[in-house]
């Protein structure tokens, strides 16, 4: 079992909201919370690499990792959550790259994405220390992994090595600049509207 800081609130924030958690805050992690993160992380890893969307959309394949890690949150949610099943996405993905090397699925933007979200997350929970509704953490984790993405694509495709669909820098970054942005506020947002319910601040205080 791994104990927990009864005195932070950035569990209560996602408890108390989650549709899916059945356990109780006083109660010390179990392994199956732990296999659940782990699981999600995995999860995530694996929709990246091998599940195609078919959107020309720059920045879309955020949803891929947001929608599992949002479930597992929402099944598990304790702290470090976010870092455990980026952790699990990050090796995993690594994983699938080198046994499956014919696979380009998981490029240089949706890797980045899939591995920034979850600590993100944490960060952000940690921050906003459940001053605001998980729908809107989860809006906002989308929202920064997705810029650390377009910046970090952004560099491969001005260094020219990412060319993508034939597309000249000029040309991507046009378009990618808005719709990594959307991207990720509606992958955090949906899914925290899915998964949680909305909760305001006076509720939390609570």
């Amino acid at each position: 079992m791994v104990g927990y800081d009864r005195g932070m609130n950035t569990e209560t924030l996602s408890r108390r909201s989650s549709r899916l958690s059945t356990t109780r805050l006083d109660t010390a992690v179990s392994i199956s919370e732990l296999f659940i993160l782990v699981g999600a992380g995995v999860t995530a890893a694996a929709m990246s690499t091998f599940v195609s969307l078919h959107l020309s959309i720059p920045g879309h394949a955020i949803l891929k990792a947001v929608l599992p890690m949002s479930v597992g949150l929402a099944l598990a949610p304790r702290m470090y959550a976010g870092t455990l099943m980026g952790t699990s996405a990050l090796l995993s993905g690594l994983l699938f790259r080198a046994l499956v090397p014919g696979v380009d699925g998981l490029g240089i933007g949706a890797f980045t994405s899939l591995i920034v979200f979850g600590p993100v997350l944490d960060l952000l929970h940690r921050l906003l220390k459940g001053h605001i509704s998980e729908w809107w953490v989860l809006a906002l984790s989308g929202l920064a992994a997705n810029s650390v993405a377009f910046l970090v694509r952004g560099t491969f495709k001005w260094m020219g090595k990412d060319i993508g669909l034939n597309q000249l820098f000029s040309m991507w970054f046009s378009t990618a600049i808005i719709t990594y942005a959307v991207c990720g506020i509606l992958a955090g947002l949906m899914c925290g509207m899915a998964f949680f319910r909305y909760q305001s601040n006076e509720q939390e205080r609570e």
